[in-house]
């Protein structure tokens, strides 16, 4: 998947018409065809992101070119770094999602979406201070593409970005009828 940073801004605007985030809340990143992680700015909304003040970060976790990355950048490169066959991964604090990660339940199959799009039960990732532990290496460990964060909200990675964005709605409509 060859995707350019431009990519990024449609994928925000993708998300921003969904309006599963309040204000600015949430994130999304891709690995782009160089290598370098474009990922959503801290403390913007989606719709309020321009091409040249996408931030760019190296493997290393350097900061190349605009803005002030989201604060879970490190999440983000750890997985990046440990999975290399994703290309996308999507955190939000979508309504419905947000309240079953706070209940710290798993999501159960009672509904065709959910057993069309995952087939399985979705995990809740037991809660993690962030600021003592990488939330992305138990990422890594669980092998789950799809999963509540106790506590936090949901993290969705993918090769496809178009399919993350999927499956980010998914997770909120089976989390609403959870």
């Amino acid at each position: 998947m060859n995707l350019i940073s431009s990519d990024l801004i449609i994928y925000m605007q993708d998300l921003a018409t969904l309006n599963l985030e309040v204000l600015n809340s949430g994130n999304i990143s891709i690995r782009l065809a160089n290598g370098l992680i474009a990922i959503k700015p801290s403390g913007l909304a989606y719709n309020n992101i321009k091409k040249n003040k996408v931030p760019l970060i190296n493997k290393q976790g350097q900061h190349i070119s605009g803005l002030k990355p989201s604060s879970d950048i490190a999440i983000h490169l750890e997985i990046y770094l440990r999975k290399p066959e994703i290309n996308c991964i999507i955190h939000t604090h979508s309504h419905y999602a947000t309240v079953m990660s706070i209940l710290g339940k798993p999501l159960k199959i009672l509904s065709t979406l959910h057993a069309d799009y995952f087939g399985r039960e979705i995990f809740c990732m037991p809660y993690v201070n962030h600021r003592v532990e990488n939330i992305g290496t138990r990422v890594v460990k669980s092998k789950e593409n799809v999963m509540l964060l106790s506590h936090h909200g949901t993290l969705v990675i993918d090769k496809d970005p178009r399919r993350a964005i999927k499956n980010v709605v998914a997770l909120e409509e089976i989390s609403k009828i959870n």
